[in-house]
């Protein structure tokens, strides 16, 4: 059962305002590893049940003869026994853990703007903090040590990852654009699109490995269309990622090799497409 509430007001017909309580839920099971040994138990592999509740306030309107669409949104949500999955190259396997609780904070804030009938810019930023409040005894990376803390609890090597930012949580999103659309002949016309989105750096490792630290980055997409008007058929040059940057969205520990190398999986790297 997860109910929620939402109080919704409409100062305006163009302008809403509002305010919503929600709560959420994973459910629990096991985590069966690829190594099992003697030392696995049925609670070893279990993991509890993830349940969320929080609050979102938010307000959306449209002005200037609804040529400005402005949405703004603030949220604050608790996790408790936050299923955490990592992998252990030890044992070449993956776990489900639960961190004891978490929460994020933030906000976010989106706008269109139709400058002309051919013209439509639109922007958006985030700005999000995601940390465990307690998580006491999660697990460490390959080659951790006690100067950097990890530590040796009930026979198992385990850090404290309390107050520490959420694997691939960056604080910081920016994003604008523009769609340009415009008649060239009585049956042609002319599309046009840039985007550009810059992310802030954010740790790509469930554990917080310091390898699998990626750092800011900037994407580039642009295209060009040509269409009939009856829209009966389209021809377009799609560019995506043209600044042809590489970086992390998820690591792991490399198994069977020296502390300090992980296993990532890379975005893909500059395309162009012709469609």
């Amino acid at each position: 059962v997860s109910p929620e509430a939402t109080l919704t007001w409409h100062p305006t017909p163009d302008t809403t305002l509002y305010a919503a309580y929600k709560t959420g839920f994973k459910s629990g099971g096991y985590a069966q590893t690829n190594l099992v040994t003697q030392a696995f138990t049925e609670d070893t592999i279990r993991f509890s049940p993830e349940k969320v509740k929080g609050f979102e306030l938010g307000a959306k309107g449209r002005f200037f003869d609804r040529k400005l669409q402005l949405t703004a949104a603030a949220y604050r949500y608790k996790f408790s026994n936050l299923q955490v999955q990592t992998f252990d190259a030890a044992t070449i396997s993956n776990q489900i853990r639960n961190a004891a609780s978490a929460r994020t904070t933030g906000i976010e804030l989106e706008a269109k703007f139709q400058a002309s009938p051919e013209l439509q810019l639109h922007g958006a930023a985030s700005h999000n903090i995601a940390k465990y409040l307690s998580y006491p005894d999660a697990p460490c990376y390959a080659g951790q040590a006690a100067p950097q803390g990890c530590l040796t609890v009930s026979g198992s090597p385990v850090q404290d990852l309390s107050g520490r930012r959420l694997a691939r949580a960056p604080k910081y999103n920016f994003s604008g654009g523009f769609i340009f659309d415009t008649p060239l002949t009585a049956g042609l016309s002319l599309g046009l699109t840039g985007d550009v989105r810059h992310v802030s750096s954010y740790n790509s490792s469930e554990t917080l490995n310091p390898v699998g630290l990626q750092k800011t980055y900037t994407l580039l997409n642009a295209s060009v269309r040509l269409r009939g008007d009856d829209d009966r058929w389209e021809l377009a040059l799609i560019g995506q990622n043209l600044a042809n940057k590489y970086y992390i969205s998820n690591a792991i520990d490399h198994p069977l090799a020296p502390p300090g190398q992980i296993v990532a999986a890379v975005a893909r790297p500059r395309e162009v497409t012709v469609q």
